[in-house]
């Protein structure tokens, strides 16, 4: 009788202490980490891994360039239109300060339909391994984490904070019922919320079967996505800034063409956020 006393009188003082000084939650990225601050969604060691975007940035699609590669102002460049070494760190904190445009090859030789793009890290690392296990091994709850710091982003971008609506890009209703769900939506649905703007996922549609985009160059992506989204409402579209929200922004096809669609139909501007980036192309890298 006194041993059963003891024992529940150990487990009263263990509900307690657990309720007076709650273990944090576990990160649901590594599953090991505790998730020590509320203003973080992940544990301090995968924040500390998060494979950051550094560097220059294109203006438009958000991608990692190179000095040599960004247009200058006008009377910037040397005659043979390179920089020395030992200037290139003094024209890259030249042309932050200056504000000089920042573009990748790509977007100079064909500007996408949207205004601006940004995501929260390069698609490599851990970052590249959440992608998949949300998108392939149907584990949607890595969207909360995940959304929440893409919400925190849009947050410091200065433009998204004009968004009238966020919009994430649809999956046709055949991949959807595949899938169980649009992973692009539960990730907007953190942005949405952290950016205080509605979600309206009812306004851009994919009527259209599309084959899959692992594996295409640019110009197929491109081909396989012509007439794949619909506006549902152009009323609710017509005038308004949208931040249009996906997975991964790689050659910028899907996002074009989304954004396309949206301007089109009467959007006032489109701007992206994704939750990572590709690389550019080595046709696309400097010399």
């Amino acid at each position: 009788m006194a041993a059963r006393a003891r024992a529940a009188a150990a487990e009263w003082g263990r509900r307690l202490g657990a309720w007076v000084y709650p273990r944090p939650p576990l990160c649901l990225i590594c599953r090991d980490g505790p998730v020590t601050a509320r203003s973080e969604p992940l544990c301090p060691e995968c924040l500390a891994e998060l494979p950051r975007l550094h560097g220059f940035l294109c203006e438009r699609c958000g991608q990692p360039t190179e000095p040599e590669r960004v247009r200058d102002p006008p009377g910037t460049r040397g005659e043979k239109g390179r920089w020395p070494p030992v200037l290139r760190r003094t024209r890259e904190v030249f042309l932050r300060v200056a504000g000089g445009p920042v573009e990748c090859p790509r977007c100079r030789r064909d500007p996408p339909a949207f205004a601006r793009a940004r995501a929260v890290g390069l698609y490599s690392g851990w970052l590249r391994a959440a992608v998949h296990r949300l998108k392939y091994r149907g584990e949607a709850e890595l969207s909360l984490p995940l959304g929440a710091l893409m919400g925190l982003l849009a947050r410091e971008e200065l433009l998204f904070a004009t968004t009238s609506a966020v919009v994430p890009v649809p999956l046709h209703p055949g991949r959807l019922q595949e899938r169980g769900y649009n992973q692009s939506e539960l990730l907007a649905a953190g942005v949405a919320r952290l950016l205080a703007r509605p979600l309206r996922p009812e306004l851009l549609a994919r009527p259209r079967p599309t084959a899959p985009q692992v594996g295409l160059d640019e110009g197929s992506r491109r081909r396989n996505l012509q007439g794949a989204f619909a506006v549902s409402d152009a009323r609710s579209v017509r005038g308004r800034r949208i931040l249009l929200v996906d997975d991964v922004l790689t050659t910028g096809a899907t996002c074009r063409e989304a954004a396309r669609t949206l301007l089109a139909a009467g959007a006032r501007r489109v701007d992206v956020l994704t939750l990572a980036v590709t690389p550019p192309p080595e046709g696309d890298r400097p010399e």
